[in-house]
Parts: structure tokens; C-alpha cells; sequence
């Protein structure tokens, strides 16, 4: 950071209004006479950059007025003639803070040679030159890869002739640690996505494929931005959170969207609910109240409400973040005691909801809404009538009548709960069956839900084809007579879940076996304080992202207990938050997990909460939002979309059960001894191969194509001894070409994958006592083997009990795996020399583990499968690195 800068950081948040514009003054001194800026930034770059026809101008009004900048850029320039304009002595004598440095266009061949240059010699030398010559003078460079033209090949998609020079702009900015900002991969993904003819309306004129109006350019600087705060975060503060650009409709960048907050109430009574239920809310709420989150601060600003007149009091968004659900517990659904469930559609830009239809929820009193982890399923639970029911997802994202319908029966439990704490009265819930939380498990093939009343969890095989529920064996586990089970959430492993009791104050710890749907249960813990004596209702139970604490809620002593997780999934209780309110119904994370959100349904607000992310313990933030009611609050961040891995597109086909390989034209979905090829663009089949009765293919786990041959991983686990192959096919007709066995080994090949000339095989081991014993092997072409790399104790928690079942290089040489069930990508680093394997990031996707693949021809895609439905997913993966 230059000296500036860190004067002007170093000022006291306390000092006063005068005495911070005294600095500002004296900062700004080296500036020109006319300046009051503290940071001036200064833009260097081709008509692309420009104030005119590119983006300069729209970057320079996203900044407050502490941020001067300067464009010194040129139609027509190149990195080598702009240079000899005499245009760098200006920018040294403005002095500023930042140079940002963008060229390309006129680099390349055809634009003669005054201009043309080698992008990886000439170009390289004038970028360097820039970088040199700024920082001469206390400035710090920042290298741009030029923003891409807009021309589509004839299936819709840009094609560049830039990428030599944007590779050449990365490598100089890595060569001498200068911060990089890849518009050239941004653009494309942006135009890629909108299409042809969406693209056309950045035109700076008609037929002009390279420059940009007004709407164009906006968008433009929203990708310079948000780019900019990943790579130089310290001038985020200089950003105004009101931009003075126009305003960009839904197909714009999302960089400056907010994080939005979305709280369901109770709004409209009932007038005949049993008088066991003491908890009845008063109704004063107004349907689901909007708000926009301050990312720094946690505070909640009101940004409207929609009022479906009903209770609203369950809310779910789905994983693309573009449809919000509700359960509607206090409506009348037609002429019928029903309740009913609600679709909405979330505008991408400022968050606001337009009702798509309204169903039954086939139950009296809906309380909980889920989704399955196919996208396709709305999963209901109906407290009243003790009901659950399976709702179809439309592809608009309108709700169609339900699937199945299943009522809840069997002895309901006694008023006094066996765990209650000394002098308590928590009786209700036990006069009839009363369904409270409905949710698959990660995988999706089984569904959970609890039944209070019955003080029962039940377990259902699910079929996400049909959408019908099939009763488990065993269909249920019972929990303690009276305790009313409320709500679960399972550890992220997947292999522990924790269980709240409303009436008995507990939490209970079951080990989850995923392969059979079977819970186990193995500890049980008070929510409340030791020594607590009195009546208390628990409420929510969340289990932080991280999995390292559980969050318990508890009414009447209204707080929340923080429990530190132990390395066998054990429980020991570490602080008790008060909630700063009354009746703390639920509560929830915000996206990053730095606050908590707790819903006072009692008190009519929602207080916030800062996570301790090393000791788990909430700190107070002081902010208080009015809302009536309050029973559940969730949240989209509106400015993710970009920067998180989210599904383009699902195609159903029978043979998505082990893996997904791709190729230029087909994707080739995987069974055991299965595979079938399918056009990429079409999804028409068009050749299926099946092992012999005879073979030694028993389990083909992955695939990928390399040089129009395709190699599929093959073992016979868990059979003993065990035996693996490479399965190798011919890509064009799936033609069996060859068999190479390996030698007996006690792993499982269970991926494979070319990488830096070499072959990359992982052979994996099952179980807790096996699995750290998994390990990738590289192998040269004659198969010798050259390097062994072992797993991180953060990626085999969340393999176990099973192991590692896909991986896949990306274009930037790191590695993402995927375990056997859990809808997450690890991604990792691999160190030269071996060793262990560095866990750099978990990125949430819309898979279920398995065998993935990148597909080369459209940078940043990955495909992976989910076989609870038998579908092959195409992803957009963000760079991490």
C-alpha cells in the first residue's frame, strides 16, 4: 500500500468531521491544485477503456467522491504505440494511487506495425515497462485482460481471438506480483450467458461488436469492479453504495446487488387452533417483510413487504436463488380446512417478489417447507393434521398438485415430558399427531420428518422420479416419551444429525448411516444452562456451516445455547446467549456465517448476533429490526450469482448413476457397467454400451475423455481380493478397446485424469478406520509411478463414512474432488513434491457427489450427475485461485 493510503487508514474512526477533512486536505497536497480527492486512480488503456465508447466513465461513477479518476486511454492504441504517444509522463506527473492498465485489441495481427505486437515477447516487455514505470512513483499497477468482443459462432457462444494476449497480461501481473483482473473471462461468461441478442444491446452503435453505450459500459465497469474487490479489497471502502450510473435491469452485473433478507410472520390468526397450543401468535405481522442486509454491520434496512393476507411463517429459496417458497400455516386454502404453500419469483436486481400461484398444502396448518436436492421437489410438513406431502417444483417454478400425501399415526405422547426441566409446565403439542420439519437427507434419497406429537422421527425412501415416499426399515426412531421432537439438521459429514426437543429441553446426537436411511442414537444433552430450573419450549437447531458448534434455541428462557462439537460428534455446551427478545422462534446464518439472525416472535423483532468463528459465542450487535411476529428469516445474496457454482442446465437420463465424462460433442453418462452417449447440445442418445454377463467390469466409477478415447475407472469393491482396470473406449462410438488390470491392490481406482502430461489415479479406502488411507498417485506414460499425495482431515470428515468419488483438474491446475453423497466440490491444492493435498475452499453445488468432468470446450463448466433423479448437471464453477 503506498503512503497515502496508509496515512489516510491510519486516521481514528474517532476523530472528528473536521479533523478528518484537515487530513484529507494536507493527503492530497502532491495532487493537482483542483483535487480534494484522497485516491486518485488513474486508467491507461485502448477506446475500450475510454470515457466515450468504453468503460471508463461508468468505473469512475461507482466510486465516492474521495476517488478521482483520471483516463488517459486511447482510441486506437495498442500497448506499444500508446506508450510512444508521450502519454506516460502525464500519468507520472498526476502521482496517482493506482494505475490500472488494460490492452489487446489493437496488439493483434492487422492493425499494422506501429501497434502489433508478440504476446509473449513485445507485449510482455511493454506491460512490464507500465508496471515498472508506476511504480517509479509509489503507484500500484494493476493489470486488466482485455474485455472481449461480442461475436457468437453459430451455437451461440463467443468466440475470441484475445486469449494469447489476456494469458500473457495474467502471467507478466504473476511474474512481478501485480494484482490481476480478469475481464477477459468475465466478459465472455457474461456474454455466453445473455446470448447473442441480449449481448447486441451494449452496441455502442449498431453493427459495433467492440465498444460500449451507456448500458453496456455500466456493465462493463460492474465486471472491473467486482473484480477489483476480490483482487485490491482495501478500496472497497471508497465504493458508493449508491451508484451514480443508471439503474441496470436483470441482465446486468450483479456486482453491486445486495444481500437481501426475507422474514416470514404470523399475520392472520386462527380462530378455532385448540387451546393446547400456547404459543398462538397474535397475527400482527404483514406477510414476508424485505430487508437489505449491511454486509459489514448485519443491520437490517427495510425494503418492503408482501402481504399475501395468511401467516407466511415458513420461508425456503432454492439453489439458484431465483425462487422464494412459503408455507402459509394460518391460511384457509379454498373451501377446505387446508393450509397452503406459495411460489414467488425473487427479481435478480433488487429482490422483490411477484407471486407465480398459491397450491394446497394438502394438511391443516403448514409449518415447514423443504427442498429436495434435485430442485424438483417441495417437501411439506402440516403440524394440525400431522400430514407431510411431496409437491412438484414446474420448471417455471410454479407448485403442482402434490405427489403423495402421507398421514402420520400411532400413539400420541403423554403431556409431561421425560427430559423437562425441574417445575415446568411444556405440555403442549401432545393432544394428536403434529408433523414439525420435513428435509431430505444430502443425499436426496432419503426423506426425514418429525413428528412432536408421536415423539418420533420417521424416515422415508424417496423416488425423485416419481415423487412418492415409500416407508423405511425401520420406518422410525422413537425418542423419549413426551420430549416432542421440533427439528434436526444434519453435520455437515452427513453422518451425525442433531435432534432439538421442544417440551424436553434436549438435544439429541444420532449417527446417520446414509446407505441405509438408519438413525442410531448415541448422546443426549440439556439445551438449557446447568442448574435451570422452570418451563422453557426449544425451537431451532442449527449446526454452523464449518461443523464445528450447534446453535439451540430455547423459549421462555429466550437464548441460544452454543455447543463445541467434539472430533466424535459429541456435544459439550460451551455459552448461552441471551436473545434480546421474547419467544426466540428461529433463527438463521446470513450467507457468510458471520451473524446470526434471531426471530423474537414475541417481541416483534429480529435481533443480530456477531459469530465468534474460533470460540462459537455470539456477541450482541446492537441491531434491532421491528417486524410483527417474526417466525423465520432466510436470505439471497443477490451480487453471488457470478462467484458461486451454480446448475445451467439438468438433463434427465437413466444412466447418470456413478459418473458424467464429456467431449467436444457428447457427455457420456456412467452406471456400474454402463455407459450411454448423448449429444451436448441435444440430449439426444446415440450409443449405449453394457458389459458382457461375463466381464470383469463390475463398478465403473468415472470417466474422462483424453485424445478422443474415453477412460473409465473400474473396480470390483467391495469384493475381495480386490481387482481394478482402466476401461478404455473409443469417444466417437464407445467401441471397448482395451483392458489394463493393475495389480492387486487394497484400493478402490475409483477417478482417473491427464494433468501435466502424467496420469493422475486415486484409489480409495471405505470406513473410519480406512479412509485417511486414501491417496491420489500420479504415474508417468510407461506407468511408473512418480508422486503420492494423501487427504486433508477437512475433506475425509466430509467423506466419511465413504471416500473420495470424482476428481478433475481444472485449466488452472487445481484440483476438485467430490465425496460420495454431499452436494459440495473441494478444491484443492497440490503440492510439487507431494505429501498432503491443500484444502482451499468447499463450494456448496447442486450434485450429490460422484464422478465429475470439466468440460475444455466451455471454460468454467463442469459437469456432475445426481442419481437419487438420474441427471447429468451442467455448472458454472468461479475461479478460486
Amino acid at each position: 500500500m503506498n503512503s497515502k493510503l496508509v496515512k489516510q487508514f491510519a486516521i481514528s474512526a474517532c476523530l472528528s468531521v473536521l479533523a478528518l477533512l484537515n487530513t484529507s486536505t494536507v493527503m492530497a497536497q502532491d495532487k493537482p491544485a483542483s483535487s480534494n480527492a484522497v485516491i486518485t486512480i488513474a486508467l491507461i488503456g485502448d477506446s475500450t477503456v475510454e470515457d466515450e465508447s468504453g468503460w471508463g466513465a461508468a468505473f469512475r461513477e461507482r466510486f465516492t467522491d474521495d476517488v478521482k479518476v483520471l483516463n488517459f486511454a486511447k482510441g486506437g492504441a495498442s500497448s506499444k504505440n500508446w506508450y510512444s504517444g508521450n502519454r506516460m509522463p502525464a500519468v507520472l506527473k498526476a502521482k496517482p494511487d493506482y494505475v490500472l492498465i488494460q490492452f489487446g485489441h489493437n496488439d493483434q495481427p492487422g492493425k499494422g506495425p506501429e501497434r502489433e505486437t508478440d504476446p509473449k515477447t513485445t507485449y510482455r516487455d511493454s506491460l512490464q515497462r507500465y508496471v515498472l514505470e508506476s511504480r517509479s512513483i509509489g503507484a500500484e499497477p494493476i493489470l486488466i485482460s482485455s474485455v472481449t468482443r461480442r461475436r457468437f459462432d453459430k451455437d451461440g457462444k463467443i468466440r475470441t481471438s484475445l486469449t494469447p494476449w489476456a494469458d500473457a497480461t495474467e502471467t507478466v501481473a504473476a511474474e512481478l506480483g501485480v494484482p490481476f483482473l480478469d475481464l477477459h473471462r468475465r466478459s465472455i461468461e457474461l456474454h455466453n450467458r445473455l446470448g447473442p441478442e441480449a449481448s447486441m444491446e451494449f452496441n455502442f452503435k449498431e453493427g459495433d461488436l467492440t465498444h460500449f453505450n451507456e448500458k453496456g459500459a455500466a456493465v462493463m465497469a460492474d465486471l472491473v469492479i467486482q473484480e477489483l474487490k476480490s483482487q485490491v479489497p482495501v478500496l472497497k471502502r471508497f465504493l458508493s453504495s449508491t451508484p451514480r450510473s443508471p439503474k441496470h435491469d436483470s441482465s446486468e452485473s450483479t456486482s453491486n446487488r445486495p444481500l437481501m433478507a426475507y422474514v416470514g410472520t404470523f399475520s392472520s390468526p386462527l380462530g378455532d387452533v385448540p387451546p393446547t397450543q400456547v404459543d398462538l401468535p397474535e397475527g400482527n405481522g404483514r406477510g414476508i417483510h424485505l430487508f437489505e442486509v449491511d454486509r459489514e454491520s448485519g443491520a437490517l434496512d427495510p425494503a418492503g413487504t408482501f402481504d399475501l393476507g395468511s401467516s407466511p411463517d415458513c420461508l425456503v429459496i432454492n439453489e439458484a436463488r431465483d425462487r422464494l417458497y412459503s408455507s402459509n400455516e394460518t391460511d384457509r386454502f379454498g373451501e377446505s380446512k387446508q393450509g397452503s404453500v406459495s411460489a414467488f419469483a425473487i427479481d435478480p436486481a433488487d429482490g422483490q417478489l411477484t407471486l407465480l400461484n398459491t397450491v394446497s398444502s394438502e394438511g391443516d396448518g403448514p409449518t415447514y417447507v423443504s427442498i429436495h436436492p434435485s430442485g424438483k421437489f417441495l417437501f411439506v410438513a402440516n403440524y394440525f393434521s400431522g400430514s407431510i406431502a411431496v409437491l412438484p417444483i414446474l420448471s417455471d417454478g410454479r407448485l403442482g398438485n402434490a405427489t403423495d400425501v402421507q398421514h402420520d399415526s400411532g400413539k400420541v405422547g403423554p403431556t409431561t415430558a421425560t427430559h423437562a426441566p425441574p417445575g415446568s409446565f411444556a405440555i403442549s403439542g401432545h393432544d394428536g399427531t403434529h408433523a414439525h420439519m420435513i428435509q431430505s437427507d444430502p443425499s436426496g434419497r432419503f426423506v426425514l420428518h418429525v413428528n412432536l406429537g408421536l415423539d418420533r422421527i420417521f424416515v422415508w425412501k424417496f423416488d425423485a422420479t416419481s415423487g412418492k415416499l415409500t416407508p423405511n426399515k425401520p420406518a422410525s426412531v422413537a425418542l423419549p416419551p413426551g420430549d416432542g421432537p421440533r427439528h434436526f439438521d444434519f453435520h455437515p459429514n452427513g453422518r451425525w444429525l442433531y435432534s432439538i426437543q421442544e417440551e424436553g429441553s434436549t438435544v439429541v446426537l444420532f449417527d446417520y448411516d446414509s446407505a441405509n436411511g438408519k438413525l442410531s442414537e448415541r448422546q443426549t444433552v440439556s439445551s438449557l444452562p446447568e442448574g435451570y430450573a422452570g418451563s422453557n419450549f426449544c425451537s431451532e437447531i442449527l449446526v454452523s456451516k464449518d461443523g464445528r458448534f450447534v446453535y439451540a434455541g430455547n423459549r421462555l428462557h429466550d437464548s441460544v445455547s452454543i455447543f463445541a462439537i467434539q472430533t466424535d460428534g459429541t456435544l459439550r455446551q460451551v455459552g448461552n446467549e441471551w436473545t434480546r427478545g421474547n419467544y426466540p422462534r428461529s433463527f438463521n446464518f446470513d450467507p457468510s456465517g458471520t451473524f446470526l439472525y434471531v426471530c423474537n416472535q414475541r417481541a416483534d423483532n429480529v435481533t443480530v448476533f456477531q459469530i465468534d468463528r474460533k470460540s462459537g459465542l455470539l456477541a450482541f450487535t446492537g441491531h434491532y429490526a421491528p417486524v410483527g411476529n417474526p417466525s423465520s428469516i432466510t436470505f439471497v445474496d443477490l451480487a453471488a450469482s457470478a462467484d458461486s457454482v451454480h446448475a445451467q442446465r439438468r438433463v434427465s437420463v437413466p444412466e447418470a448413476h456413478q459418473a458424467v465424462a464429456v467431449d467436444g460433442q457428447s457427455f457420456f453418462a456412467i452406471s456400474n457397467r454402463k455407459i450411454a452417449q448423448y449429444d451436448k447440445q441435444s440430449a439426444k442418445r446415440l450409443a449405449v454400451w453394457e458389459a458382457p454377463n461375463d466381464s470383469r467390469i463390475k463398478h465403473l466409477n468415472s470417466g474422462v475423455v483424453i485424445d478422443g478415447r474415453l477412460y473409465c475407472a473400474n473396480s470390483n469393491w467391495p469384493a475381495k481380493p480386490l481387482k481394478n482396470s482402466l476401461e478404455i473406449f473409443d469417444a466417437e462410438n464407445l467401441k471397448h478397446l482395451q483392458s489394463k488390470p493393475f495389480p492387486e491392490f487394497d484400493g478402490a481406482i475409483n477417478w482417473i485424469d491427464r494433468h501435466q502430461d502424467a496420469w493422475w489415479i486415486v484409489f480409495a479406502y471405505y470406513g473410519e478406520a480406512e479412509v485417511r488411507r486414501t491417496k491420489l498417485i500420479r504415474y508417468d506414460d510407461d506407468w511408473n509411478q512418480t508422486g503420492e499425495w494423501t487427504f486433508p482431515e477437512s475433506v475425509i470428515q466430509r467423506f466419511l463414512p465413504m471416500s473420495n468419488s470424482g476428481g478433475a483438474f481444472d485449466a488452472n491446475g487445481q484440483l476438485y474432488v467430490t465425496g460420495h453423497d454431499h452436494a459440495e466440490l473441494y478444491v484443492m491444492n497440490v503440492p510439487a513434491d507431494g505429501g498432503e493435498l491443500e484444502h482451499v475452499t468447499t463450494l456448496p453445488a447442486p450434485i450429490a457427489g460422484q464422478g465429475i468432468a470439466w468440460d475444455d470446450d466451455q471454460p468454467g463448466s463442469l459437469l456432475g450427475i445426481v442419481r437419487s433423479s438420474h441427471e447429468v448437471i451442467f455448472m458454472r464453477v468461479p475461479r478460486t485461485d
